[in-house]
């Protein structure tokens, strides 16, 4: 993992546990930071598919892993007291980062990216928007999405057709129309029934069709933990 980092310029700022804290477009500044940083993200999970594959063959644990992307203002330098210094970045944009990548567990997902870094990279990567969020602590919500591949693979004629019926179960969704988009989501849990987004918001729209939500749901989605 640390080494495709390196690879796509990104730097390795620590190891916390099993958590690795990268960032890309500093100290040096590049135009295509955003890009770099979800390059190397989906080569990580590629790699990690790889390693599943032989440890599966080998009898042993299968490991996973979640990615939180996320771009803004930090402050970056080197932090600490006359004694201890490192370099490392600070600041909210930081946080969510962190925050996006547990909130992965959420919608079953493996990378997920906020806003400004999919304004960055939309064009050049496959993504789907997830969510309006409220992470712990904050009370403004965020929009966030997920990193799929990049548009020079591009996705199987499934995997888009299922992109594309969440999509539209989502403009449903959204304008509270529960039931309809109840059976819009059940058609692409018949492509694939193991997308996560969709088995979420397909158990949230039952939900919502039996218990709809009051005049002043905003559809945002408060994370509790």
């Amino acid at each position: 993992m640390s080494q495709i980092i390196a690879d796509n310029r990104g730097i390795i700022d620590k190891y916390e546990g099993d958590l690795v804290m990268a960032e890309f477009g500093a100290p040096i500044w590049y135009d295509d930071h955003a890009a770099c940083c979800c390059h190397a993200a989906l080569k990580m999970q590629e790699r990690l598919e790889e390693l599943r594959e032989k440890w599966r063959a080998e009898g042993r644990v299968e490991l996973h892993s979640r990615i939180g992307i996320n771009t803004g203002e930090m402050i970056s330098g080197n932090l600490g007291s006359r004694q201890l210094f490192d370099y490392t970045v600070m600041g909210d944009a930081v946080n969510l980062a962190s925050r996006l990548e547990g909130a992965n567990k959420n919608y079953f997902t493996t990378i997920m990216i906020g806003k400004e870094t999919w304004e960055d990279i939309k064009d050049q990567f496959v993504t789907r928007p997830l969510d309006f969020i409220r992470v712990k602590g904050k009370v403004a919500p965020i929009e966030v999405f997920e990193l799929i591949a990049e548009r020079s693979d591009g996705v199987s004629p499934q995997k888009y057709r299922v992109l594309e019926i969440f999509n539209q179960g989502l403009e449903m969704y959204r304008k509270r129309k529960f039931e309809d988009a109840n059976a819009i989501f059940n058609e692409g849990l018949k492509i694939d029934p193991s997308d996560g987004p969709t088995r979420i918001y397909e158990q949230r729209c039952e939900l919502y069709a039996a218990d709809p939500p009051d005049e002043n749901w905003d559809g945002v989605w408060t994370l509790t933990e």
